[in-house]
């Protein structure tokens, strides 16, 4: 048995009446009742009882009330984690110093194209304005090169990236979530 026919059964236990839960569900009355037998068939058990009209047994009551609770929760379930998607922060601040915004725009344009959902603001500045930034909370992560003007307050480390030429500092506060991250990708 399935959540499908699970609702199925919840509908022809409440009208008590097969049309009419066939047409509140918007299938035939044929499918409906090959879905009420196979149900019985596979639980072994009659749900209604045969001499009086779509009556439940003591096995469909069973059902019908644990039923209720099953499809409840399981509809709650859907709809959370549905819904989980649009509790994520859809707008990520990067600060990014200019030559690092010519350096990292293919990768920047990558992970554009794979989060679309994403909102991505891209600021760009000074070291130094980066990082006054970042202390203010007005970007969630901040590429820079040092100096790092802020020593008590920001701790930059250098990363390693294909540009060999310059170094390069992922910057962010202790508190944001890619901070507890080992790596990150673009």
């Amino acid at each position: 048995m399935d959540i499908k026919q699970l609702r199925y059964f919840i509908e022809v236990a409440e009208t008590k009446n097969l049309s009419r839960a066939a047409e509140n569900l918007n299938i035939s009355q044929p499918t409906l009742s090959l879905s009420m037998k196979k149900i019985e068939h596979d639980l072994n058990v009659d749900l209604f009882d045969k001499k009086a009209r779509y009556v439940l047994t003591k096995p469909g009551e069973i059902l019908y009330r644990r039923g209720l609770t099953i499809v409840k929760d399981f509809d709650d379930l859907i709809r959370e984690v549905s819904n989980y998607d649009e509790k994520i922060n859809k707008s990520f601040k990067l600060g990014v110093t200019m030559l690092f915004a010519v350096i990292f725009m293919k990768e920047i344009s990558a992970f554009i194209t794979k989060h679309p959902s994403i909102n991505l603001n891209i600021v760009q500045g000074g070291s130094l304005s980066l990082q006054e930034k970042l202390l203010d909370d007005d970007i969630d992560v901040g590429i820079l090169s040092y100096p790092n003007y802020y020593p008590n307050e920001i701790e930059i480390q250098t990363v390693k990236t294909a540009c060999k030429e310059y170094q390069v500092s992922v910057v962010m506060s202790e508190s944001h979530p890619l901070a507890q991250k080992d790596r990150l990708r673009f």
